[in-house]
Order: C-alpha cells, then sequence, then structure tokens
C-alpha cells in the first residue's frame, strides 16, 4: 500500500477530530462530552480542529492517505505554542462554539482536574511534543504509525530540537512498543487515578533524543 504525508486542510477537521479522539483514548470524551445536547464530543472537537488558533487546529497536523482516503495522522507542537493555544479553547467554546457559560464552566473544571492527575514529571521546555497520532483501525498493522511519528522526528532534526516528547497511557501496549521500537525512551512514569472515560492507572513521559 502507497501511503503519502500531505499537510492537512480545512476540510481534514472531521477526520483530525477523529485523529485526536482515538490518540486520546477516552480524554476528549472526558473534557467535552455532555456539554452541549446539539454537539456530541466529537462535535466539538470537530469544531476546534477547524479552528487556526486551536491546539488541535488542522494547520498543525500531517495526514496519510492511500489512493486519496485520509487513513491516519500526527501533529507535534513547541511546549511555548502549546502553552498558547491551550489559551483559546476555552474563548472557542463560548464564542465560536456557543456554548454557554455553565457548559464551559464545566469543561474548565474537567481540565483542571484531569490536569492535576497527570502529575510527574513533564516534558523538557525545549522539546518538541508529539501531541496526537493516530491511524484509523482499518488501517492499523501497516507501518502507517511509524512512518507519521518518523516525519515528526525528521522534522525535529532539521528545526533543531533536541528532544522529541510524548505522554501515552501506562496501559496501551501497543503504542509504547511502536515508540519504543524507534527509539523513544521511557522517562517517567506517573500513578493517574482513574475517572470517568479514562480507566487508566498511570501515565508515561516518553522521550526521544534527537541531538
Amino acid at each position: 500500500m502507497a501511503i503519502e504525508l500531505r499537510v492537512a486542510t480545512t476540510d481534514d477537521a472531521p477526520a483530525v477530530a477523529r485523529i485526536c479522539m482515538l490518540a486520546g483514548g477516552g480524554a476528549f470524551e472526558y473534557l467535552y462530552g455532555g456539554l452541549s445536547a446539539q454537539m456530541d464530543a466529537e462535535s466539538l472537537m470537530t469544531g476546534l480542529c477547524a479552528m487556526d488558533a486551536s491546539p488541535y487546529s488542522y494547520r498543525r497536523f500531517t495526514m496519510a492517505e492511500t489512493g486519496g482516503e485520509v487513513v491516519g495522522g500526527i501533529n507535534a507542537i513547541s511546549m511555548a505554542d502549546l502553552k498558547e493555544a491551550d489559551l483559546a479553547v476555552l474563548p472557542a467554546l463560548s464564542g465560536d462554539l456557543g456554548l454557554g457559560a455553565l457548559a464551559v464552566l464545566r469543561s474548565s473544571f474537567r481540565r483542571i482536574r484531569l490536569g492535576l492527575r497527570m502529575r510527574g514529571r513533564q516534558p523538557a521546555a525545549d522539546s518538541l511534543i508529539l501531541a496526537n497520532v493516530a491511524v484509523f483501525p482499518e488501517y492499523t498493522g501497516q507501518g502507517i504509525g511509524a512512518k507519521l511519528v518518523q516525519h515528526v522526528l525528521d522534522h525535529a532534526t532539521a528545526e533543531g530540537y533536541p528532544s522529541v516528547s510524548l505522554v501515552v497511557w501506562d496501559s496501551n501496549d501497543r503504542a509504547r512498543a511502536l515508540y519504543e521500537r524507534i527509539g523513544f525512551e521511557v522517562a517517567d512514569t506517573a500513578p493517574f487515578k482513574p475517572i470517568r472515560d479514562l480507566p487508566y492507572h498511570a501515565r508515561c513521559l516518553m522521550v526521544y533524543n534527537s541531538i
């Protein structure tokens, strides 16, 4: 199967949202589920992915496709850009996506709660963050994920990032095995107290040293 990588466009927002949902392992269902009677979590994510300033913006994604069909994708973002873009999420929920104040407050509380539980060592300030990567289930096992990750590593090297960091659930054996084969190492494992949609017990920080 011939796989081509390309920069995402606005039209890819629904596929980008699906990639985020798969990569999050329930995180986005927890953050955005039940906030709106009109939009489910994936619909809200699609809206966020269509925005330029969002940390999940299509502008930050590289898509994998075969025969003109998207089969997966990946995004990476610097720590500085991640913090800046993260601040745009709640205003986007209330402004562009039209959620009421109570729904935005609920989302804010969930973000704080999740952040408090994601304790442990954080990525280095000068690291490139591999934020979301996923291959659609019907296309897994064909080396697409490895190709996407290698694309980010090549970009990090070309841009002079000393490392690439990611966070993965400790029980996601398939993803961890992929990252370890490519050269990532576990830098920290921290306990995680399970909450709704997130039945996990630990998260791992994995780092690939580019230099």
